[in-house]
This record gives structure tokens, sequence and C-alpha cells, in this order.
């Protein structure tokens, strides 16, 4: 069982979603880049969970942030869970903008999707398009200032945030939401990056369950207070719980293709392996400087019972 800092130690801490219930902690700096824990992540209900649907919950959460805080823009990646956030929206007649980050076609095998969904549905998206420069001096920038090894996402998300705040409105994104692993989708944590938290040094897989990513935490820490409702798929714990329980053994995209009813697609392409392979000067030394940091890139959050023990007793401290 992951292990709990003391009560008084976790309310200190930042945290993500609905009344700070997901807590976390990032360690790792220039000062120490090989570090026991890179990051740390805690659940904290506070009060027992109930099941719901997911799409009932879906429904729940896309209502409550149109009334709480209005002029909804919604992120659209491509993959399935920006677009299933979208259809939460649409499918009630709430209200909201799609919003496409681009940098130039570095990233179109999955905004495609994202493009498709919004014309099928007569929705006219904002496209925020930058060159790939841009992003290239923004990446590196990103992760240079905050010590990352995952940056291009969360400088797609606070590129397009700053946007949205600048035309008075709240971001909401299909990001934050616990993956299971091993999946195939994240088998680079096991072969290219050996990832201590989830693998021993030799490979073998040393923790099979839930796990959150750099990346959900740096989003956090960049634009969580201008937008604090921008984890969606784990605004509440609710929806996390209806997922755990809805899912199956199956991999990550077959699950939320079906959970989710969207087409199949692999999950978050991104941007391709050859532009971090590639003899960019820019980008060829920060990968080596990128190796060089942190043994982790996530942070294990349970296993599939722990969870669920967590959410549906509400209290931590008594799993």
């Amino acid at each position: 069982m992951k292990i709990y800092p003391p009560i008084e130690e976790l309310n200190q801490l930042n945290g993500m979603g609905h009344e700070n219930w997901i807590k976390y902690r990032f360690n790792r700096s220039y000062d120490s880049p090989s570090i026991e824990s890179d990051l740390d992540i805690y659940l904290d209900p506070r009060t027992p969970v109930k099941f719901f649907d997911i799409d009932i919950i879906g429904n729940q959460i896309a209502q409550e942030l149109y009334e709480t805080y209005g002029n909804i823009y919604v992120g659209m990646s491509g993959g399935i869970d920006s677009e299933w956030v979208a259809k939460c929206f649409f499918r009630q007649g709430i209200p909201f903008i799609p919003i496409i980050y681009e940098a130039g076609d570095l990233n179109s095998a999955d905004t495609w999707w994202a493009h498709k969904w919004c014309e099928e549905n007569n929705l006219k998206p904002v496209i925020f398009k930058e060159y790939i420069n841009q992003f290239t001096y923004g990446i590196i920038e990103l992760s240079s200032k905050m010590c990352l090894r995952t940056p291009a996402g969360p400088y797609m998300m606070s590129r397009i945030g700053k946007y949205v705040k600048d035309n008075n409105g709240t971001l909401v994104l299909g990001a934050g939401f616990p993956e299971y692993f091993p999946d195939p989708n994240l088998n680079y944590m096991k072969n290219r990056f050996k990832d201590n938290k989830l693998v021993h040094p030799d490979g073998t897989i040393k923790n099979k369950g839930w796990l959150m990513h750099e990346s959900d935490v740096t989003i956090a820490r960049l634009i969580g207070k201008d937008h604090p409702c921008w984890n969606f798929l784990s605004w509440r714990p609710e929806i996390v719980l209806s997922y755990i329980n809805t899912r199956t053994h199956e991999s990550s995209e077959s699950n939320k293709s079906k959970i989710f009813k969207c087409s199949p697609r692999p999950k978050s392409i991104g941007v391709p392996d050859q532009f971090w392979k590639s003899r960019i000067p820019l980008i060829h030394n920060w990968v080596r400087l990128s190796n060089r940091i942190g043994s982790s890139e996530v942070d294990f959050i349970g296993t599939t019972e722990q969870l669920k023990s967590i959410l549906s007793s509400g209290n931590i401290y008594e799993v």
C-alpha cells in the first residue's frame, strides 16, 4: 500500500480537482536530479464515493462546470479522452468552444480526429497554431525552467490556456486521468525508459496498477490557478471510481473506445519519435539533458483494489 504522509502534511500540499482532492508534490530539481521519488501524488477524497454510470457522472460534471465557471473552452487533442469531454457538454446542449493546438503539422495525426469530430457536429473550433520552431523553443524553455522530462503536452496546454484566459474563458481538458500499467501504450516506461516507479532496473515489472503522469502535475502547476477545472476526467472522485469499475482487462485504447463510445485510435500519437530523435541541435541537446535528470515520469497511486477501497471509504488512513 502506498504510504501517505501525516494528514497535517497532506493538507499543506497543492492539489487539483474539486476541493483539491488530488494532492501532489514535485520533488525533482537540478540540485537533486536523481532522487528516489520525482513526484508524489495522493488521492484524498475525505468522504465516501458512490459508483455512477460513467455517462451520468460525465453529464453532471459538465453541468457543474458550466454553471460554476461558464464560457467553457474544451481543449481537443484528437484523443478519445478530450473527445468524450466535448461529448459530455455537446449531448446536453451546453455551449462550449473547442480549441485545438497545432505546431505546424507536427501533431496532425492526432488533431485530425479533433477536426473530424467538430466537422461532424457542426462546431467551429478555435485553431491555435504555432510554427514548429516556436514549439521547439517553448518546450525547451519550459523544461529548463521547471526541470521536466515531459514538457510537450504541458507547453501546448499553457499556450491555449493563456488564449482562453485572455478571452475570459475557462479551459477544460481530457487530462489528469489515472492510467493503468502495464499497458501497450506505456511500454516505453518499461523498455526505452525504465521508470523506477513501475519497473526494476532489469526492466521487470515492479507495480501493476494505476498511475498519474508528471505532465498532469505540470499542467496543474502551470494553469491550475487560472483554470481550476482543467482536469475534467478527475474533477471529482466519482468519475475515477466509475472508470475503474467499468474498465476491463483489455488495453487502454480498447477500454476507452468502448467505455466512452468513441472510434478506436492509437492513444496520443502526439509529437512523433522522429522529432525527438532528430539532429536539430536544440532538440538533440535537450534530449541529452533530459536523459540525465529524473528516474520517473509518473507516480504510482495504487492497485485497482486499493483505489476502490480509498474511494469507497473516503478515508485513506483506514485503508
